[in-house]
């Protein structure tokens, strides 16, 4: 891997003439073939430091004699394990060592411990979160946008889905695209939007009408415009005042 970081070069295209090559000793570029490998090497190592034996360290939640299960998807890291605090401090070391042997530091103000069938749930909770250094968060939790919990999520876990795609109709200027505009806009980025929300989970009815509300809504509003100002073109919403009174035409 050192051999790729430092044996790279490119150059700089100028009018379809490339000027002096450039070595690379920086890292990676952005979309390099070589990242998802190099992030495996450093997920692995993590995991390989979670896994080790020990007798303080974290186990399965169900099955002792089996580590704790680890989810790694980008900068998100999800740790079941058996609810312990010595388990949890020596967590707390493992990935503190990891932080100064990679330099990928582990900011404990954005991680939450979630607890789950515990007895004496409160003191058992607090002294987790504070043998991790983090604070307490109850379910659902989000992980990778999407709500996390034990149980069937309840109708306002997905309200963060409503607002998703209010915002985004918000900032579209959907009065200035024409309808094929419009279509495209709603099939491409909405459509995707929910397919990976019922991936998972079967949306509410509540939920699918008030973000087919909003969809219907952008969809017509540019016709809508339209069909107002043919009228007030044509007379049939014009109206005037004199003398106090209002008419007609």
């Amino acid at each position: 891997m050192q051999n790729i970081l430092h044996t790279g070069k490119a150059a700089i295209l100028l009018n379809g003439v490339p000027g002096n090559w450039i070595q690379c000793k920086n890292g990676l570029r952005q979309g390099d073939p070589a990242s998802p490998y190099l992030f495996l090497i450093v997920a692995d190592l993590l995991q390989q430091l979670i896994f080790q034996s020990s007798k303080s360290a974290p186990h399965h939640p169900i099955f002792s004699h089996l580590p704790p299960t680890v989810l790694q998807y980008a900068d998100d890291t999800l740790i079941i394990a058996a609810a312990s605090p010595v388990a949890a401090a020596a967590l707390k070391v493992t990935l503190n060592n990891f932080a100064q042997a990679t330099g990928l530091t582990i900011n404990f103000s954005k991680t939450t411990l979630a607890t789950l069938h515990i007895d004496d749930t409160m003191a058992t909770a607090t002294a987790l979160a504070l043998a991790m250094g983090c604070s307490r968060a109850p379910f659902p939790q989000t992980y990778l946008g999407l709500p996390l919990a034990p149980t069937k999520p309840p109708t306002n876990a997905f309200a963060p889905l409503i607002e998703r795609s209010r915002n985004l109709l918000t900032g579209w200027r959907g009065k200035l695209f024409d309808k094929g505009d419009r279509l495209i806009l709603i099939s491409a980025v909405l459509d995707s939007l929910l397919t990976y929300f019922m991936s998972v989970f079967r949306i509410p009815k509540k939920t699918l009408k008030v973000i087919d509300s909003l969809r219907r809504a952008f969809f017509w509003q540019g016709t809508m415009l339209i069909q107002e100002l043919n009228a007030l073109l044509h007379g049939k919403m014009f109206a005037y005042q004199k003398k106090n009174r209002w008419f007609r035409a």
